[in-house]
């Protein structure tokens, strides 16, 4: 686990250049696939940091109860441990979907054309050389604004379940 939260260390900005080489190789510059296949090879270390302590935090007698009681692995895996985990990948998914949506950087080097551009990038766009377009960049960034908040919305019940949501009922 030290080595997943080293890697959260390391500056972006070292990973530029063998990440544009690589894509480059691949034949995937300007394209949605490159873009994809970096923010979820980057944003893993720390799902895997935030689901692992959740999981941590739910009690084993919950297994060893429902064991005991005669349920199979992949029962207690589906239909136990799985509705407990909910609040941690909702939590863990709402996380990466909001640095991969602000992402800036990455999207600027790895893409070129507008079919491939972020949405940062083209609040970009709103900028010139010697002028701000305020009004439409103000319009833009509220537009931009509503899918996390509507993700948001609709992860809320996840965020306030309790860890008793899959125990059994006596």
């Amino acid at each position: 686990m030290m080595i997943l939260l080293g890697t959260q260390m390391i500056p972006a900005v070292t990973n530029i250049i063998p990440l544009y080489v690589t894509m480059l190789r691949l034949h995937l510059l300007d394209s949605i696939i490159a873009l994809f296949l970096v923010y979820s090879a980057l944003n893993i270390p720390f799902s895997v940091w935030i689901i692992k302590s959740y999981f941590d935090s739910i009690p084993i007698t919950l297994d060893e109860a429902a064991m005991i009681d005669g349920a199979s692995r992949i029962y207690v895996i589906f239909r136990i441990i799985f509705p407990l985990s909910l609040p941690g990948i909702a939590a863990a998914s709402l996380f990466v979907f909001i640095q991969c949506w602000n992402e800036f950087y990455l999207a600027l080097v790895l893409t070129s054309t507008l079919k491939s551009r972020t949405i940062p990038l083209g609040l970009f766009t709103f900028q010139a050389s010697y002028d701000i377009q305020w009004n439409l960049l103000c319009a833009a960034s509220v537009v931009a604004m509503l899918p996390i908040i509507i993700l948001f919305i609709i992860l809320q019940e996840n965020f306030v379940s309790g860890l008793t949501k899959g125990a059994f009922k006596g």
